[in-house]
């Protein structure tokens, strides 16, 4: 069924119905998948085909932030530790990021980002804040403001 039919289908029901289980109306589940349409947007815009938009997050982490350690900086992305790990791993074998021992702590390791890791990810800084407006498109200015404000409240609820 496409996009298109499936919300022609739902038009008449309610947004979230507590009583059943929906697999097309449940939010995790469109959290999912509005989480992959995200992905789809980068990856498609992304000369660098094997960037991924998580590997993105971190590489733009450190351009904000500096030379972070790795749970500093899966904390900063909201990545559980493994799924941190694995992401530094791969992006130390492509060169793009650097680890080191820190002075001040011989136990932890600083991470920042190569010379080439730096030239990557200022050349994607546009083309993720491209496939951020092309994910809300659909949107007026005003639900954007106010889907991004939603958003947040759910993030932060805690």
């Amino acid at each position: 069924m496409s996009g298109k039919n499936r919300r022609d289908a739902g038009a008449d029901r309610p947004p979230w119905d507590e009583g059943a289980y929906d697999v097309t109306r449940h939010p995790a589940q469109l959290a999912r998948r509005l989480h992959q349409r995200a992905a789809q947007l980068f990856n498609a815009a992304s000369p660098e085909a094997s960037l991924t938009a998580p590997q993105f997050a971190i590489l733009a982490t450190l351009l904000q932030t500096g030379p972070a350690s790795q749970v500093t900086l899966g904390e900063q992305v909201s990545m559980d530790p493994s799924t941190t790990s694995a992401i530094i791993r791969k992006l130390l074998q492509t060169g793009l990021i650097t680890r080191s021992q820190s002075s001040e702590d011989r136990r932890m390791h600083v991470i920042e980002l190569s010379a080439a890791g730096r030239s990557l990810v200022t050349a994607h800084l546009a083309i993720s804040r491209q496939a951020g407006r092309d994910l809300l498109k659909p949107l007026s200015p005003a639900e954007q403001r106010r889907f991004m404000d939603l958003l947040d409240r759910l993030l932060n609820s805690d």
